[in-house]
């Protein structure tokens, strides 16, 4: 892996000690507003440009080193959102105890459309547009 992969491998680290902190009860609960809607948002756009990141670092590494570099950017953000979720009100944790694991799903459903689309080749995409366009411009 590279400097900017293991940087990042440090940094997902930390977030989790933190998280584990959080939820320990050493990090002071309610210091974050939060209702379900943004987390959930924000679980589809960080597994999104996680999954875009992960495609983008892994045309540069080794074959062998893939799969570490898949279990990096597959669990290390899910840090930040259980991170939210630990230092969220206490009320809101009581009201959707299971909004973490709902955030992770979310969060690889979204991670995952960028992965499976690396088979798709462009040129199908291609010949469908330009055939929807042909249907179009004849009146079909």
């Amino acid at each position: 892996m590279q400097r900017f992969d293991l940087v990042a491998s440090a940094a997902f680290s930390i977030l989790w000690l933190v998280t584990l902190c959080a939820y320990a009860g050493w990090l002071p609960a309610g210091a974050f507003s939060l209702d379900l809607y943004r987390l959930f948002s924000f679980a589809g756009a960080l597994g999104w440009l996680s999954g875009n990141v992960y495609m983008a670092r892994r045309r540069r590494v080794h074959p062998a080193l893939r799969f570490q570099l898949l279990l990096t950017y597959l669990t290390g953000p899910l840090a930040l959102l259980f991170l939210l979720q630990a230092l969220a009100s206490d009320s809101l944790q009581r009201e959707a105890p299971l909004a973490p694991v709902y955030s992770a799903l979310i969060y690889w459903l979204f991670f995952l459309v960028p992965v499976t689309l690396r088979r798709v080749p462009l040129e199908s995409l291609r010949s469908s547009d330009e055939r929807g366009r042909e249907g179009d411009s004849t009146g079909q």
